[in-house]
């Protein structure tokens, strides 16, 4: 989701009056409502619980590790892993160990969702 034609129009508004007031050593002030600024926040309107902020996913062989136990940590509680949970597993690892991080993390935490939604 993005801004709006007009927002953007607004945005770029002010930005070019306050440069030309800033050339001219005229530095007007501008005040705008945090209800109207283009980029704030929206009120929570109480009906739609609040989005979680994104997650920063460390592509590292140290994180690929702790996925890895936190499976060996899952199936030692069940015993065995299910067939599409155990391919995951063995396809992140190999693609971890052969530094493929990105890929080899995204199917080891596919793996773990699977293995949590089938609680």
């Amino acid at each position: 989701m993005g801004i709006g034609f007009r927002s953007a129009t607004m945005v770029l508004a002010i930005g070019l009056s306050v440069a030309r007031a800033q050339s001219t050593g005229d530095t007007p002030a501008i005040e705008i409502p945090a209800s109207e600024a283009p980029f704030a926040s929206q009120p929570s309107t109480g009906t739609q619980p609040a989005a979680p902020l994104p997650r920063y996913m460390p592509d590292t062989s140290e994180y690929c590790d702790s996925l890895r136990a936190n499976i060996a940590r899952i199936q030692s509680r069940r015993g065995h892993l299910p067939a599409d949970v155990d391919i995951l597993t063995r396809e992140g690892e190999a693609m971890c160990h052969m530094g493929h991080f990105k890929p080899g993390i995204t199917r080891l935490r596919t793996a773990i969702m699977l293995l949590r939604h089938r609680n």
